[in-house]
Formats: structure tokens, C-alpha cells, sequence
């Protein structure tokens, strides 16, 4: 993802990648962007720098939860599918899941429609394996983004019978 939109702004791949991965990397840096590719149409003062900000009732947060694994060839493009449809609504995405037969973690985060996830590291000994997935953002559907998470778990292995 990173590299088709380094590719739209004429950006080396590899110095956006580093960018977007700093922690400080603002809010109206990526609103910017969006404008460029034509995903949002700039407000009057949609560029101004001199605006203040106020969070209101519509932003809200939430968790999703499951100790079962996920299967990454229903999340990975579960995920792409929601940051197309609420990405404008995403202030925030981050997420640590556990993904079936992966002894690594994998970290995902998104700002907006600006997604990215990689394995991270092996999965401690006596770590649980859960996966955990943070919202924040203007009126989502909770219910819809909920639902959909949990169609991704994996489907439990063949129960093998044990003979005495």
C-alpha cells in the first residue's frame, strides 16, 4: 500500500515507508494526501494550519477480541475492505493478532485508508496468543466491524481421535 501511493505522489518508496512509520507523522500530513488522491475534497480550511480542533461525541473507540487464531486469507483482505469503506471514518487502527499455524506475531495499524502490518516477532513461550484490534474513529459501525473480525478466526483443526 505504501508503495502504490509513494508511487502516486512521485515519492521514493523508501523514504515514504519511513515516514509513514514515524510515530509523529501528523494528521494533516496524511489529510494532505488523501486531498492529492482525489479521496477527499479539501474544506474551506481544510489546509490551514492555524485550525484548532475539538474531538466531538462522534469519535468514539473500541476493542476487538479473540483467543482463536485468525486465518490471514480472510483478514488480510477483511482489513484492506474496511479501510476502503470507513478509511475516511478511521482515525486509528492497531491491532497485535495471532495468525493460525504463525509462531510470529503480526502488528497492523492504519490512519485513514493508509494501511500497513508485518510480522513483528516469535510469539513469547508463555505469551498468550490473542488477538487484539483498536478503533477510533467517527461514527463506525461497531457491530459491522465486529462481525466481520470474528468471520476471519480460523476454522479449528480436524479433532484427531486418540487410541489407548
Amino acid at each position: 500500500m505504501l508503495k502504490y501511493v509513494a508511487e502516486q505522489i512521485g515519492a521514493d518508496a523508501g523514504k515514504f515507508a519511513l515516514y509513514a512509520r514515524r510515530e509523529e507523522t501528523r494528521r494533516d500530513h496524511i489529510a494532505r494526501l488523501m486531498v492529492y488522491l482525489a479521496a477527499r475534497s479539501a474544506e474551506p480550511d481544510f489546509l490551514d494550519g492555524d485550525h484548532e480542533h475539538e474531538h466531538d461525541d462522534h469519535v468514539t473507540s473500541f476493542s476487538l477480541v479473540t483467543e482463536q487464531p485468525l486465518d490471514p486469507r480472510k483478514f488480510l483482505p477483511w482489513t484492506q475492505m474496511i479501510t476502503q469503506r470507513f478509511g475516511m471514518d478511521i482515525l486509528r487502527m492497531k491491532g497485535i493478532l495471532s495468525f493460525k499455524d504463525d509462531d510470529d506475531r503480526f502488528v497492523v495499524q492504519a490512519v485513514h485508508m493508509l494501511l500497513e502490518g508485518d510480522h513483528q516477532r516469535p510469539w513469547k513461550d508463555n505469551e498468550p496468543r490473542v488477538s487484539r484490534l483498536v478503533f477510533i474513529g467517527r461514527n463506525l459501525p461497531k457491530e459491522i466491524v465486529e462481525d466481520g473480525f470474528m468471520k476471519c478466526r480460523a476454522e479449528p483443526g480436524p479433532v484427531t481421535a486418540l487410541n489407548a
